[in-house]
């Protein structure tokens, strides 16, 4: 009975500090976005404004494990954006997964322009969802998902690493409208919020 109790804690205890680790993870994903938006002077917030941005609380429930279907010699489409323009994307997998009761898919892209590097730039993953013009941007979200996904056979898509077009923050840039194919059904409480509007910046 003592060795039974014995194993359950070290099972607890193995779990809790697992969980722990990944909700740190999320927090130093967050603080990396932060400083690389506030480093690079081109991007549209500063040490002011950049107080507007928040996330939901980390949820282990929005951590989703699925599998990929593979999309071969598919040519590449346009995807228009908010500014009006187009931009070249390539479908490259499907993530077919579940949350709950909903069963989805959602096609990953990388970006077909010539002069990129297609092995060292990750994964476009654009996605709606019924929390957009609510609790999160009315534009959709964005994932970055690191290539090396395409050589496992079970896969993670972790929505509390999704974070907001810099559309969401003003005007004049050229942000990709999530395709109709990754609209989900469910709300996603996860990731980055809506910004405030009081601080978009219009041009």
């Amino acid at each position: 009975m003592k060795n039974s109790i014995l194993l359950l804690l070290v099972l607890s205890t193995g779990t809790f500090a697992h969980a722990q680790h990944w909700a740190d993870s999320v927090l130093q994903h967050r603080e990396r976005q932060i400083r690389d938006l506030l480093a690079d002077t081109r991007q549209p917030v500063d040490s002011t404004t950049v107080k507007g941005i928040s996330w939901f609380e980390p949820d282990a429930s929005f951590r989703l494990t699925g599998h990929l279907e593979p999309l071969t010699d598919v040519t590449p489409i346009d995807i228009p954006t908010f500014s009006g323009i187009t931009k070249p994307f390539r479908p490259v997998a499907r993530f077919v997964g579940r949350y709950g009761e909903y069963s989805f898919q959602l096609t990953l892209y990388e970006y077909a322009s010539k002069g990129l590097s297609r092995i060292s730039t990750p994964l476009f993953l654009p996605f709606k969802d019924p929390s957009n013009g609510d609790t999160s941007y009315g534009g959709g979200r964005y994932l970055d998902i690191p290539r090396e996904i395409l050589q496992a056979d079970t896969v993670i898509i972790d929505f509390n690493l999704a974070y907001n077009p810099l559309c969401a923050y003003s005007d004049g840039f050229n942000c990709p409208i999530p395709p109709t194919e990754n609209h989900l059904d469910f709300p996603v409480h996860a990731g980055e919020k809506a910004f405030p509007d009081a601080l978009h910046k219009n041009h």
